[in-house]
C-alpha cells in the first residue's frame, strides 16, 4: 500500500509546486523589467543598426556560416534593406513600450520574443548573455496572463493556475542557470585559485576596469570576491527555495550589481535582475485557482495560513 502511495503523493506534490506556489503577482515585475531591458538595449543601437545586422556588415551572414558552419541559423532579416532592419528594430522598441505599461502585454510579448530571435540569428557573432536571457523570459512572458497590476489599464481578471506555473517556470530556468554557471566555473584553475575577479577586471576588454587598482593591492580581497561569486551561484538554486529566500535574492542582486559596476555590462545585470524578481517574497497562495494578495512577508510553508 505504501508503494502504491508513492505516486499520488508524487502527483499532490508536483501540483502543489506548480500550481500551490507564491501569488504570481511578480509576474508583472519581470513584465515591465523586460520592457524596460529591450529598450535599453534596441534603444541606443541608431548608427550601429547596419553595421551589426545590415547584408555588408561587421559580420555579414556568410560569416556566420564560414564560422559555425551547420549552427548558424536562419533568420528572416538574413539580407534584410535598411529600411526592414529599421522597421523590426521600431517593432520591438514598441513592444518594449508596450510591455513597460502593462498595455497588450501577451501580443506585446510574442511580438518581442518574434523579433528578438531574428536579430539573434541574424548576428549569432554578436549575442551574448543578454540575448539569450531576454529570450528565456520573453517566451514565459509570451504565454503568461500579465498586465494585472503596474500597468496603464491594470486587468480585472485573476493569474489564476497558469499564472503561478508561468511564475514557476522563470524561477526554475534562473536557479538552473545559476547553477550551471557554478559548474562551469568549477572547470576554471582561475576559480579554485581564487583570482578570477582579478582576471576579468585586468582583461583589455574592460581594464581599466573601476577598483582594479584596489584588488591589485589586495589579493585577499580577490580572493574573497571569487569565492564569494562561486558560493552564490552554488548556493542560489538551493538557498532561493528555502526560508532565507530574500537572503539569497539580495546576494544575486549584489552580485550583478557588481558585475555591472565593474565589467560595465549594465544590460546583462539588469536582465539577470529582472529574472531574480521573480523569486521576491510574495504571500503565498493557499491552493490552486486563489490568487494571494502581493507584498509582506513570505509566508514559506504551504501549511501557514496567508492572513486576512
Amino acid at each position: 500500500m505504501q508503494r502504491a502511495a508513492l505516486i499520488p503523493q508524487a502527483w499532490a506534490a508536483w501540483q502543489r509546486f506548480w500550481f500551490a506556489g507564491p501569488s504570481p503577482v511578480a509576474l508583472d515585475g519581470v513584465r515591465a523589467a523586460v520592457g524596460v531591458a529591450l529598450l535599453v538595449v534596441y534603444g541606443p543601437l541608431g548608427d550601429d543598426l547596419g553595421r551589426l545586422y545590415g547584408p555588408h556588415g561587421w559580420a555579414p551572414p556568410a560569416a556566420a556560416v564560414a564560422d559555425l558552419g551547420e549552427a548558424a541559423w536562419w533568420s528572416p532579416l538574413d539580407g534584410a534593406t535598411s529600411v526592414a532592419l529599421a522597421a523590426a528594430r521600431w517593432g520591438l522598441l514598441a513592444a518594449g513600450a508596450l510591455l513597460t505599461v502593462g498595455v497588450a502585454s501577451r501580443a506585446a510579448s510574442i511580438a518581442a520574443w518574434l523579433g528578438h530571435l531574428a536579430f539573434m540569428h541574424r548576428a549569432p557573432l554578436a549575442t551574448y548573455g543578454v540575448d539569450y536571457a531576454l529570450a528565456s523570459l520573453l517566451f514565459v512572458l509570451a504565454l503568461a496572463p500579465t498586465g494585472r497590476i503596474l500597468a496603464l489599464w491594470p486587468s480585472a481578471r485573476p493569474y489564476g493556475d497558469w499564472g503561478r506555473a508561468c511564475l514557476r517556470a522563470i524561477q526554475v530556468q534562473w536557479a538552473v542557470a545559476f547553477l550551471f554557471a557554478g559548474f562551469s566555473k568549477l572547470r576554471g584553475d582561475a576559480w579554485w585559485h581564487g583570482w578570477a575577479v582579478w582576471d576579468a577586471m585586468a582583461h583589455a576588454d574592460f581594464a581599466p576596469a573601476p577598483g582594479a587598482d584596489l584588488l591589485a593591492r589586495s589579493p585577499i580581497l580577490v580572493n574573497l570576491l571569487t569565492y564569494g561569486a562561486l558560493v552564490v551561484e552554488l548556493g542560489y538554486p538551493v538557498g532561493v527555495w528555502t526560508r532565507l529566500r530574500r537572503a539569497w535574492v539580495l546576494a544575486a542582486l549584489a552580485l550583478h550589481l557588481g558585475i555591472a559596476l565593474t565589467l560595465d555590462l549594465w544590460a546583462f545585470s539588469f536582465v539577470m535582475a529582472a529574472g531574480h524578481l521573480a523569486f521576491w517574497p510574495a504571500k503565498r497562495s493557499p491552493g490552486p485557482s486563489q490568487d494571494a494578495q502581493p507584498l509582506g512577508d513570505a509566508e514559506q510553508s504551504a501549511g501557514r495560513p496567508t492572513g486576512a
